[in-house]
């Protein structure tokens, strides 16, 4: 099942922000199961900047202007503070 949310506090972009910077780049084999969470990041006009592919046990994959990061070592406290509300 995948969940789509909605972020638009500040103090959870902030969150989101800090998972994805302090993440390390994934550069060997993933496996892909289906994402638990999806989510899209907009700007000021609503126009997508981001895409975010997330399975807890799995995989964060991120993907900004047409290239895909994989990331790993993920604060997964931090982030579900704002995923499970």
């Amino acid at each position: 099942m995948d969940i789509a949310k909605e972020m638009k506090e500040e103090n959870e972009i902030n969150v989101l922000l800090s998972v994805i910077n302090n993440s390390k780049v994934w550069t060997g084999a993933i496996t892909t199961p289906s994402p638990l969470y999806e989510m899209r990041l907009f700007d000021s006009d609503d126009k997508i900047i981001a895409e975010i592919l997330y399975n807890p046990n799995s995989y964060f994959t991120i993907e900004i202007n047409n290239k895909s990061f994989e990331l790993t070592n993920i604060d997964k406290d931090s982030l579900n503070t704002i995923l499970i509300k």
